[in-house]
């Protein structure tokens, strides 16, 4: 019972993690387009990015989206495990409640 409605909450946030990763690819994707298409035509879209050419654009992008991706996992990785040792904890409570009744 514990089990599946931790299971239920882990689920909802994975949903809400995997749709803050789309939005992402999404807003990158979006800017470098928008870049190609600057750096094709001459016309800046954003006038702010006339300062960059398109190579240090897409570094920036890039670097920002890896390090966006590598905080998703380090929190994943932590959560896992205080998850899993919630889960313990509250198994080892119940087993201990269940041996005394």
């Amino acid at each position: 019972m514990i089990l599946e409605c931790y299971w239920v909450q882990y689920e909802e946030f994975d949903n809400l993690k995997q749709r803050i990763k789309g939005n992402l690819v999404v807003c990158m994707s979006y800017l470098i387009l928008v870049q190609i298409y600057q750096s094709v035509t001459g016309n800046y879209v954003y006038p702010f990015m006339e300062q960059f050419n398109f190579f240090q654009l897409l570094g920036f992008y890039l670097f920002f989206g890896g390090v966006f991706v590598f905080f998703c996992w380090v929190q994943d990785k932590i959560i896992v495990k205080l998850e899993l040792t919630y889960s313990v904890k509250n198994l080892e409570e119940k087993i201990k409640e269940l041996k005394f009744e």
